[in-house]
């Protein structure tokens, strides 16, 4: 029998964001306590129908492995009724390989939480009013996946603002009441739908191992994209515009004046569909300098950290030169906006929650040497004509409420 003849009746199988096209087979069977237990296992390998590399089929496998112990939406093609969440058990993968040839068969338990009406996620949201000099409100906000139903957040009717990402509308709720805890349901298949992910070397990563390859990484989440410099500045930041991703736009952070340029090191260090957190690690030889790099689910800012070992002078964050005119809101609200319309319409805005001047013709400077600073780069997506809850004083107050977050699957 083929390999596409042991496929045919089964087709692909996603766990997480891992699909899988190689042969595999299922069995099921209900635990003492009535719950459904479903064991995978298959084969991938270099040889098979539509053959993967070597380097991505042992991606695969680190990517089934990584999954031990969470919970995650699992889509079985050919087995609809199957759909649902499920806890990751006992994955195991057994490689052979002889030359060029590798084979790896990996196998797995499942045990189910519950099918798509069964259950809900609840998303726990702690803080949500980042510690600012500046007389800016923060607004708390939070966005569940691309199609999320009956979003229920205690007895209020929160306001929202729709956003399209690559990976279809985010709608993000905002000025939610403190201590909000809310739950909303969502089918296996949509839940990864506007999802912060991560990539390294090209493979989007579900767990928080990866290569240490500065130079080939990427977080987004659908709305903004972060990457490494390719020639100068530190990193790049994309937006994402109707149907395809825009111009990136380059960023640079300086320590003391100097450009930290090209990262040493790269680790993950979050990696969950709410948010993503990446650092960069600069070496000085022997001091260091940190940069972490977190994006949300449905946020059109990317959150900063810098952090050095010894304080050799304030941070600083501009445009790389880009220049343009600008409107300055240090003093009253903590950002400053670069207001001329790029190629893609977008303004842009950096901001801090710490005392900061403008510095160049777009960026900004600590008021005062600091071994840490936080800050944001934010995206205006259509400039002037940007629509509620999208303009440069909104994104602003988003980030300053932007609020720690955990994800459970429940039942309903």
């Amino acid at each position: 029998m083929t390999a596409w003849a042991w496929r045919e009746p089964y087709g692909p199988l996603t766990v997480g964001r891992v699909t899988v096209n190689c042969p595999w087979e299922i069995s099921t069977k209900t635990s003492a306590g009535g719950g459904r237990v479903v064991t995978l296992s298959g084969q991938s390998s270099s040889q098979t129908f539509a053959p993967l590399t070597q380097p991505q089929i042992r991606a695969q496998s680190e990517a089934l492995l990584a999954y031990a112990g969470r919970t995650v939406p699992v889509v079985f093609s050919g087995f609809p009724h199957l759909d649902g969440w499920y806890t990751v058990g006992s994955p195991g993968a057994d490689e052979s390989t002889w030359r060029a040839h590798t084979s790896i068969e990996w196998a797995l338990d499942l045990v189910q939480v519950g099918r798509d009406a069964d259950v809900e996620i609840e998303s726990g949201l702690v803080g949500g009013n980042r510690v600012h000099v500046s007389a800016a409100t923060a607004e708390l906000w939070h966005a569940p996946a691309v199609g999320a139903s009956a979003y229920m957040v205690g007895s209020s009717v929160p306001g929202f603002v729709d956003r399209v990402s690559a990976t279809g509308t985010v709608r993000v709720y905002r000025a939610l009441p403190a201590a909000s805890n809310p739950r909303w349901g969502s089918p296996a298949v949509a839940a990864l739908g506007g999802a912060a992910q991560v990539s390294v070397d090209g493979d989007v990563l579900t767990g928080t191992t990866s290569a240490d390859t500065p130079a080939d990484w990427a977080v987004d989440n659908g709305l903004v994209r972060v990457q490494p410099r390719t020639s100068a500045g530190t990193f790049r930041v994309t937006s994402y515009l109707v149907s395809g991703w825009g111009t990136p736009k380059v960023f640079d952070v300086k320590r003391n004046g100097v450009s930290l340029g090209a990262a040493s090191h790269v680790t993950v260090v979050r990696n969950d569909p709410c948010e993503v957190v990446v650092r960069l690690t600069w070496d000085h030889a022997p001091s260091r300098s940190t940069v972490d790099v977190a994006v949300k689910r449905g946020a059109r800012h990317v959150s900063l950290t810098l952090q050095q070992a010894n304080v050799a002078g304030p941070w600083r964050i501009d445009d790389n030169g880009g220049g343009g005119v600008v409107s300055d809101q240090l003093a009253a609200s903590g950002y400053i906006e670069r207001q001329p319309s790029d190629v893609d319409g977008n303004f842009w805005v950096i901001g801090t929650t710490v005392a900061a001047a403008a510095a160049g013709t777009f960026g900004l400077q600590g008021s005062a040497p600091s071994s840490v600073m936080p800050c944001y780069v934010g995206v205006v997506r259509s400039g002037q004509f940007a629509q509620n809850g999208d303009t440069a004083a909104q994104v602003n107050a988003q980030y300053l409420g932007t609020p720690g977050e955990t994800e459970r699957v429940i039942s309903r």
